[in-house]
């Protein structure tokens, strides 16, 4: 197979954008990077012109309940997981952390086991376990009979035979002590504060203890308030620790994005909480007993109560360039570097440079995805 050039690009490479630069990929990893007009580029090769298209590593999803009409937590099949996958691909999502929340022990390790078998570095890097150990009071659309405080003994019997699938842990400090703390981080897994009513003192101590994040800032969590400052203080003063934000105008509104921004700089980072609606459009479907609506890319209750999100990562993209002002080197940091950084995979994702996998996005003037590469396998679409 001849090797394949991407030329006359511009390029982000997960730290700054270069001009005139040529990829050259050899089967699914990155060879070199080099200029359009290097002699390390023969007739020999396959070319795309890329037209002066921004060529930029492909987005990374950490909070992806689901997509293309299915849900991980209702059916956690590999079926289910290749909809998915091919639900985001168009979108510029080509690796994600498929999101099981709030269910029985049973579910949870069947979604172990059959992500491990779907392999690694196929699209899906884990698995983000958002709840049962929150609390009921902020556990949103959260089956109820599901939220349960931890206990040592589930904890070890969930990762007996893990081998290192869970990713991201998402828990209320209410509902989980330090000794199961202490036991999922030594499962390298990264621990996220969520769907719970914390105070700062609180939210400050499991920071101490190795927290390292929050699961969609602003949501789901005791706020900012003048005599405390809840979650959401905690998380902005602490420059230290991650935060994933939904940056649809709806969950949260575009200037506390912008707030966000400068307070948590390089540790912010875009995530959708994707439901089934994305990539088909209006869709409804059921959590547990709840039946949910999706009307105008809002998916809510009969109640009136959030459940996910059918936002897609690249308008979560467009939205806080040309919505909240956040330069576009940033922008694209937010929807894949950090991701990557966060999870430990930069040598594989979420950069362009040699040895990395070739999972690159094609985005046009207006940050439109026309085009993905995925392993070194071309899909355009335009």
């Amino acid at each position: 197979m001849s090797k394949l050039v991407i030329k006359s690009c511009k390029l982000f490479d997960g730290e700054k954008i270069q001009q005139n630069k040529a990829i050259i990929i050899d089967g699914e990893k990155i060879e070199d990077v080099v200029d359009s007009i290097s002699e390390k580029i023969n007739d020999n090769y396959q070319f795309i012109d890329a037209n002066n298209w921004l060529v930029a590593p492909a987005f990374i999803d950490l909070q992806v309940n689901g997509g293309g009409g299915v849900l991980f937590t209702a059916s956690p099949s590999a079926n289910t997981l290749k909809t998915m996958i091919d639900a985001h691909e168009k979108f510029g999502v080509l690796n994600i952390l498929p999101t099981l929340i709030s269910t029985d022990i049973d579910t949870i390790k069947r979604s172990i086991k059959t992500i491990n078998q779907f392999g690694k570095d196929s699209g899906i890097l884990g698995l983000h376990i958002e709840g049962p150990f929150i609390n009921v009071k902020k556990g949103g659309i959260h089956s109820k009979e599901y939220i349960r405080d931890c206990t040592y003994e589930e904890i070890k019997e969930i990762y007996e035979g893990s081998e290192d699938c869970i990713k991201i842990l998402t828990f209320a400090p209410e509902a989980l002590d330090k000794r199961c703390m202490d036991y999922i981080k030594n499962n390298n897994t990264n621990l996220f504060i969520g769907h719970s009513n914390a105070d700062f003192d609180d939210t400050i101590e499991c920071f101490n203890n190795g927290a390292c994040g929050v699961t969609h800032l602003f949501n789901a969590m005791s706020q900012l308030n003048s005599r405390e400052p809840g979650i959401v203080g905690a998380s902005l003063l602490r420059k230290d620790t991650w935060a994933g934000i939904i940056a649809d105008g709806f969950h949260v509104d575009f200037n506390n994005v912008i707030l966000a921004k400068k307070m948590k700089g390089n540790k912010l980072y875009l995530v959708t909480d994707a439901m089934p609606p994305v990539g088909i459009g209006n869709f409804e479907f059921t959590i547990g007993e709840n039946k949910i609506y999706c009307v105008d890319d809002k998916c809510l209750s009969s109640d009136g109560t959030i459940a996910g999100s059918a936002l897609n990562m690249n308008k979560a993209l467009q939205n806080i360039v040309f919505k909240c002002n956040i330069e576009i080197e940033e922008a694209l940091r937010m929807t894949s570097t950090y991701q990557a950084d966060l999870l430990n995979m930069s040598s594989k994702y979420g950069y362009i440079r040699k040895n990395n996998y070739a999972d690159l996005v094609f985005l046009n003037d207006n940050l439109k995805v026309v085009g993905i590469i995925k392993h070194g396998l071309v899909r355009m679409y335009e």
